[in-house]
């Protein structure tokens, strides 16, 4: 499963402790998600349902949400800085691969990134940015994210967020995750591929609802296109990545 979706699942379980818990000045989450990523790589078994536990806490200062933790450089009835770290990336497994020749490539690993992000409600809606730098050693890339969303409240338990948005991937980034290298292509038979960096454009569609004052649930789901650095890739045979999430967590 990639590693970016418990990432999206923890994401989306904030979104329900903070509708839950809006006027409050520190929030306090435990849950249960499952999610679902079709993948990218060729004939590669990642495309299944995966279960993770959710734990987010955040107050005036700092954040948890089990993905990543930091702090909050700026906070405000309408905007947000904060700066933290969690983990990021991709990961394949050649062992997983039924091809061959990706059999015989070398294993990419998920990896600790350095966290910058800056959120705004205008009041007609949310816009969120970052930039994600890898710390680990694995990519050495760097990732910008840039998001609008609109919160539609059907009702005090029911709201709905459509998004959109693309993230940018630096050419070391996908080269870590989707080149090969000239070693690679003599003892594999796939072509030596120098990836570029690239941008993956997507949609977004999440929902949350309110059982009662403390549980909350939300399910959601994005589409994200590739970019052509990862489309050109030996290693690919997708031109557009599927994930969906669905969970319930307890707002203490």
């Amino acid at each position: 499963m990639n590693h970016t979706k418990p990432a999206l699942l923890a994401l989306l379980a904030l979104a329900v402790s903070a509708h839950a818990n809006e006027e409050s000045d520190s929030h306090f989450s435990l849950g249960i998600g499952a999610g679902y990523n079709s993948g990218v790589y060729k004939d590669y078994d990642s495309s299944r349902w995966g279960a993770v536990p959710l734990l987010h806490y955040e107050d005036q200062h700092f954040y948890f949400d089990g993905g990543s933790a930091g702090v909050k450089l700026y906070n405000s009835e309408n905007q947000a800085l904060t700066l933290g770290a969690g983990f990021s990336g991709n990961e394949f497994k050649p062992n997983r691969s039924r091809d061959a020749r990706l059999q015989q490539l070398d294993k990419r690993k998920a990896g600790v990134s350095a966290n910058l992000n800056y959120s705004l409600d205008t009041g007609y809606g949310s816009l969120q940015t970052g930039i994600s730098q890898d710390i680990s050693g694995k990519s050495k890339g760097t990732q910008i994210d840039a998001q609008y969303g609109y919160t539609w409240e059907v009702s005090p338990q029911f709201a709905i967020t459509p998004a959109v948005g693309a993230t940018y991937a630096s050419k070391k980034y996908n080269q870590y995750y989707y080149g090969v290298s000239a070693q690679e292509a003599a003892r594999s038979g796939l072509s030596a591929y120098n990836a570029k960096g690239g941008i993956n454009p997507y949609i977004d569609l999440s929902a949350q609802y309110q059982i009662s004052p403390h549980i909350s649930t939300f399910v959601g789901a994005r589409a994200e296109q590739l970019s052509g650095a990862v489309k050109d890739s030996p290693m690919t045979d997708k031109k557009t990545e599927y994930s969906g999430m669905v969970g319930a967590t307890y707002n203490f």
